[in-house]
């Protein structure tokens, strides 16, 4: 089973804003934490394990969460992806004898957003009924010692002793910084032996993400845990401290671990470590390679990236017509070479369940008599007409694409049809036309209510959405209109379900489709969610895209980075 924990709509009017989230723990294992959220918006999310919650309410603002015992369960930052715990392992919570049963989970906004936008990320909580054989946790090493200015490496040490009688195993680890934190680094001194052995390090301005350790490690009673954070202030004047607000910083690393689930909690006041217990030790024997900095990889930090401005959309001009035009509803919209703007409309046609019979063939056959398509350019804050034309040419419009040679390619929804379309003077004259007019069908040479096309730039092949009618399809043709092939079919409705993942090549009306190198982005009406496959030979990529906030995605598009 699984459950989601998310911020219900929230709009961040204020820069450094808290908000918590808080729910009953429902009896059982968490073997996966799967996160919707972007680094756009959040600047990082932290979920806790409660007994009872700050305020007696679902929802506050502010750093609290826990009023009493609290353990940090997981935490994201910088576009991390999800994380799955290996088999047998999990986090124990709202079972008998648990200390955690409330989950709450904190989301930390750097700005405020622009516009009327709204947030709703939160995390998906996959849980098991079957108690595993070990119990996972997190170990949190803390500091809120500050930082001296103009220092190209300074240093902020933690370190606490262990005092359980179960074994721990670490299993992954992540570190959070803001934006002065180079390099996070953690050890363990054994008490056996006085010799220390790392348990990690990574750069915080990378994803930060829970990484994997390869190799098995034991902390046992009596051990030292000791991490560092390594800060670039170089441009600072004066101390730093370690806080909550836009300039403050934060140095904490986390360490998952898992112990016998028989075994009682070696940590019954909490899981964590905030200061430094033993700091000649670490200031004397801490391992060199644990302050070396690692290598620099540029895409790591550019797929980490957290916005310095506000996020949102403003309204810049809104427009009911263009000239003499008035806008009837408007299908889709691209843009040709010149920057222009083009704006496929349906006139006085209006799409509902009315315009088709039961085998869906259109009952009013007469063209759009008004010009459908119209061209615009911006000129300052303006939108200026720039001509129209598409008179008596189609019939319910759907989708329309430009290439790179400006060729017009329009999808009709009524006519069922996808054609080609090239100026020649004045003329605007169909050269290639897919599909047999008014005749809906399922085959390589029909379409039913087709709804968008995509051209592929390095072979001018050809890409059509032909979801309705339960044909659930995307096909491929050639440059020239030869069918190349097809992928996809009809979904159980189980899977029309909001944020439920369709298996592979499975369709509820894939309704738009967008072309990014070698790969097709597919969007469907009856679900939330964008899949991806390779143009090459139709195979599912790993990626999948999920929106939170809509149940129905009928049109979207592809910004890279």
């Amino acid at each position: 089973m699984h459950f989601d924990i998310q911020i219900n709509g929230y709009e961040p009017t204020k820069d450094a804003d808290y908000v918590n989230v808080a729910i009953n723990a429902p009896p059982g294992y968490i073997i996966k934490f799967e996160t919707f959220a972007s680094g756009d918006r959040v600047h990082h999310m932290s979920l806790f394990g409660c007994t009872l919650p700050a305020y007696n309410t679902s929802f506050w603002k502010g750093h609290e969460t826990c009023s009493g015992l609290s353990h940090i369960l997981y935490a994201w930052a910088r576009n991390a992806p999800s994380f799955q715990l290996p088999k047998d392992i999990a986090f124990s919570i709202g079972n008998e004898g648990d200390q955690i049963h409330y989950l709450v989970l904190q989301i930390h906004y750097a700005h405020a957003f622009e516009g009327n936008v709204k947030d709703f990320s939160g995390i998906k909580l996959h849980l098991s009924k079957n108690r595993p054989k070990y119990i996972a946790q997190v170990y949190d090493l803390d500091s809120n010692e500050k930082i001296p200015p103009g220092l190209n490496a300074a240093y902020i040490n933690m370190s606490c002793y262990y005092h359980g009688k179960s074994t721990l195993h670490p299993i992954a680890f992540l570190s959070h910084t803001h934006r002065m934190g180079r390099l996070m680094s953690a050890f363990v001194k054994h008490s056996s032996n006085n010799q220390w052995e790392m348990i990690g390090k990574r750069n915080p301005q990378w994803p930060q993400l829970f990484q994997k350790i390869k190799k098995p490690l034991e902390i046992k009673n009596g051990d030292l845990i000791a991490a560092m954070c390594r800060f670039d202030s170089r441009n600072k004047t004066k101390f730093i401290s370690m806080g909550h607000k836009a300039d403050d910083e934060m140095c904490n690393f986390y360490i998952m671990f898992y112990r016998l689930a028989d075994e009682p909690d070696p940590f019954p006041n909490g899981t964590y470590c905030d200061g430094n217990e033993n700091p000649m030790i670490v200031r004397n024997e801490y391992p060199e390679k644990g302050t070396i900095m690692l290598p620099f990889h540029p895409e790591w930090e550019h797929s980490a990236h957290q916005r310095t401005k506000p996020f949102g959309i403003l309204e810049e001009m809104k427009l009911k017509n263009l000239g003499k035009h008035a806008f009837g509803q408007i299908s889709s919209i691209a843009f040709d070479s010149k920057g222009n703007i083009i704006i496929f409309h349906r006139g006085v046609k209006v799409s509902n369940a009315n315009l088709f019979d039961k085998n869906n063939i259109l009952f009013d056959k007469s063209p759009i008599s008004g010009a459908a398509i119209i061209v615009a350019k911006e000129n300052g804050d303006d939108m200026e007409f720039v001509e129209a034309f598409g008179e008596n040419l189609f019939y319910v419009p759907s989708g329309i694409f430009i290439d790179s040679k400006d060729n017009y390619y329009t999808v009709d929804e009524g006519s069922h049809q996808v054609i080609k379309w090239q100026r020649f003077n004045s003329k605007f004259v169909a050269v290639l036309t897919l599909g047999e007019k008014f005749i809906p069908g399922s085959d390589t040479k029909h379409f039913c209510k087709p709804s968008a096309i995509a051209i592929a730039e390095k072979d001018g092949s050809i890409f059509v959405a032909d979801g309705y009618c339960n044909n659930n399809r995307i096909i491929h043709f050639s440059k020239n209109g030869k069918f190349i092939g097809e992928f996809g079919e009809s979904s159980p409705t189980f899977y029309g379900i909001k944020g439920r993942q369709l298996p592979d090549h499975r369709f509820n009306i894939p309704h738009d489709i967008v072309l990014y190198g070698e790969k097709i982005y597919v969007s469907g009406t009856e679900n939330s969610q964008v899949q991806i496959y390779e143009t090459s030979n139709y195979s599912k990529a790993p990626e999948i895209i999920r929106s939170q906030l809509f149940e129905n995605v009928y049109a979207f598009d592809y910004s890279p980075g």
